[in-house]
């Protein structure tokens, strides 16, 4: 596949597409900006600031996962036909250009140890490849070099993926990094893919029943599920928590409900101000901070 429309299939099924159709003519990048909200009181209603533009540019900004202390966020930003790393700072708004390859570099997710973060790159060859950076970005190195179609992925520990896997449907894979081994745990899942916080658990969208997608906990000792509940309709990108409640978002709105519970709770509306409807969602470690992913499509 070549590099543009493999760019391309990334960053839609990252916006909230399963992919484009193979065509000749790639679909042109989504224009998508990050928004961060101040949380003044938790995740209560009322305790939610007004939602700031922090990207603030026509283009396909995305991903964001916040650093380990809250100080910022780590994000992907496609510049000139090329997909890195960037990192936002809080404190000054500044945005700083992490990685600098001639590689795609998409999904950034943090590691173990909070040292450093992992990426899925776009090869030569035209599959993805999972790559560690050091927070700085520089001298990065392949992780997994014989498992390919490497897409979005969280880490269980410092020797375990758990890693979506870029297959027709698509799978959820553990993989072990000493032997590269891997189990497929789940099939046809959506691509949010989180360990639940202070648990050995990973979360995970079930697309297997139609258009009834559930949020799935699977306990990673027993391989059980233990909990589901059902996504907001059509939606798949959600964020967890550390007092265990689920994040999802519908337009502009933004919800909360919790593992075993069945519906969703309106936290906050934003529908008439942001100026589209909003994907991704990360919360800060620090419980102080809400970064999410404002996607405006073609015509809205």
């Amino acid at each position: 596949m070549p590099a543009t429309s493999l760019a391309v299939m990334l960053c839609l099924s990252a916006c909230g597409r399963d992919g484009p159709e193979a065509s000749a003519e790639p679909d042109p990048m989504p224009e998508m900006d990050i928004y961060i909200v101040e949380l003044s009181g938790g995740l209560e209603q009322g305790s939610f600031g007004e939602p700031r533009n922090v990207t603030r540019r026509d283009g396909y900004d995305n991903q964001p996962v916040f650093l380990p202390d809250g100080s910022g966020f780590l994000f992907t930003s496609f510049v000139d036909d090329q997909a890195d790393t960037y990192r936002y700072q809080i404190a000054d708004g500044s945005i700083h250009r992490v990685t600098a390859s001639t590689a795609g570099e998409w999904a950034p997710a943090l590691t173990p140890d909070g040292e450093g973060f992992t990426i899925s790159r776009n090869e030569p060859e035209g599959f993805q490849r999972l790559w560690r950076f050091p927070m700085d970005g520089r001298s990065p190195r392949v992780v997994l070099r014989d498992i390919t179609g490497a897409g979005y992925h969280t880490w269980v520990d410092e020797n375990t993926v758990a890693l979506y896997l870029l297959s027709e449907p698509p799978d959820l894979a553990l993989v072990d990094i000493d032997t590269a081994s891997r189990r497929i745990v789940a099939s046809n899942v959506g691509r949010c893919v989180q360990r639940v916080p202070q648990t050995r658990e990973l979360a995970f969208v079930d697309k297997r029943d139609g258009d009834n997608w559930r949020i799935t906990y699977l306990d990673l000792d027993s391989m059980t599920v233990t909990r589901t509940l059902p996504t907001l309709p059509g939606r798949e990108d959600f964020a967890l928590a550390a007092d265990g409640s689920i994040l999802m978002a519908q337009g502009g709105r933004l919800y909360r409900s919790f593992p075993g519970e069945q519906t969703w709770e309106l936290l906050a509306d934003w529908d008439a101000s942001l100026p589209g409807h909003i994907s991704r969602i990360a919360v800060s470690p620090t419980g102080r901070h809400l970064a999410f992913v404002v996607w405006e499509e073609p015509g809205e």
